[in-house]
């Protein structure tokens, strides 16, 4: 695992991981030391499904499914909500869990 900063007030790409998988605490620990370290951290070119995320973010924290609308709920992981700008009935790619603790996140 590489974490670079991004040379400015906030900011790092933590790469060398596959969030796909299962997470040794050890690795855990560098992403959450670099999380506090830098403030904002991204995983560039991951490949990850609803459940992916869900499973990934839910070591920050418990999960909260938004109860307000099922409508943009990845099917199957109510945790995970998906944003899109299409104007589709499709699902995007682009999932986000709805919450991680009391911050939420994007990818």
């Amino acid at each position: 695992m590489r974490v670079t900063g991004s040379g400015h007030a906030l900011g790092a790409t933590i790469e060398g991981l596959d969030l796909a998988r299962p997470l040794t605490d050890e690795a855990f620990d560098l992403i959450l030391d670099a999380l506090g370290r830098y403030s904002v951290i991204r995983f560039p070119r991951q490949e990850l499904s609803g459940r992916d995320l869900a499973n990934f973010s839910s070591r920050f924290g418990k999960l909260e499914t938004n109860v307000a609308s099922t409508h943009y709920q990845e099917p199957g992981v109510p945790e995970v909500m998906v944003l899109s700008s299409a104007r589709s009935t499709a699902l995007s790619p682009t999932t986000v869990p709805t919450s991680i603790g009391s911050s939420s996140v994007a990818r």
